[in-house]
């Protein structure tokens, strides 16, 4: 499934292609950052906020 995604100063909007029904969604995320994905629900690092997500145990 294709994702693409483009920043934008007060949202986050994705871009997706479902390899189910071959529709085309938009969808918009109200945010200035992503703290995880809306799609698998995993912690995204950031690295302009330090060491607020490194672990010993993470998945990284």
């Amino acid at each position: 499934m294709p994702v693409e995604s483009e920043m934008e100063d007060d949202y986050i909007l994705y871009k997706v292609l479902c390899d189910y029904c071959d529709e085309k969604y938009n969808i918009k995320c109200v945010s200035e950052t992503i703290d995880y994905c809306p799609f698998c629900g995993n912690m995204v690092e950031d690295l302009t906020r330090g060491d607020r997500y490194n672990d010993e145990n993470s998945w990284n």
